[in-house]
């Protein structure tokens, strides 16, 4: 069955936002929400996507009109990148992807890949910014600097977190798997040389 894991026979399951927060000296700071749905769909938002005003501290430029970009994978296999500038979509044939359904998908499947540039960390909205389930992606234990990080989230059959690419040209890594959903929600950071 795709989607949210189903509690009883007779209630329906309910949405998971997932808010993947990292801590990198000391600080923590929000770095992409992953949502399931009850019809069993995922989008994935960089934060600040979210929240308009961020994306001027982020980018250095004004978010007016308000901008919103996000990935989503839904219940027929189709993947899409998805960018909305004052509400006005901007998608191309090149940002949808014909890919396995959620319900029936076999191994690991790439959901979004973004990176961080050096600096940007500080700008992020704090933990308590975005609504849900909040998972931290402790970058210190793993000895990051503030660099480039790169942040993958992958949706996963659940037991097949073995299958799960671990990038060649990374000295630092740090990875979680939330198995509130089905499938399971991957994320990773990285950190190269």
């Amino acid at each position: 069955m795709g989607g949210m894991r189903k509690t009883s026979e007779t209630h329906p399951p309910t949405p998971v936002e997932f808010v993947f927060a990292v801590r990198l000296a000391g600080e923590v700071r929000e770095i992409l929400v992953v949502k399931a749905t009850t019809k069993g769909e995922f989008f994935a938002f960089p934060v600040y996507s979210r929240m308009p005003e961020l994306l001027k501290l982020v980018t250095g430029r004004n978010a007016f009109p308000p901008v919103d970009v996000h990935v989503s994978k839904h219940l027929s296999g189709e993947w899409h990148l998805t960018a909305k500038l004052g509400g006005k979509r901007l998608a191309t044939s090149q940002s949808v992807r014909k890919l396995q359904p959620p319900c029936q998908l076999s191994g690991v499947e790439l959901l979004i890949h973004m990176p961080l540039l050096k600096g940007q960390f500080w700008e992020l909205p704090s933990v308590g910014s975005n609504r849900g389930k909040h998972i931290l992606l402790d970058a210190d234990s793993a000895q990051f600097t503030d660099d480039f990080l790169a942040i993958r989230a992958y949706l996963v059959e659940p037991g097949k977190e073995l299958e799960i690419p671990i990038p060649n040209d990374v000295n630092h890594y740090v990875r979680h798997i939330a198995k509130d959903t089905v499938p399971w929600i991957a994320v990773d950071l990285c950190q190269s040389p």
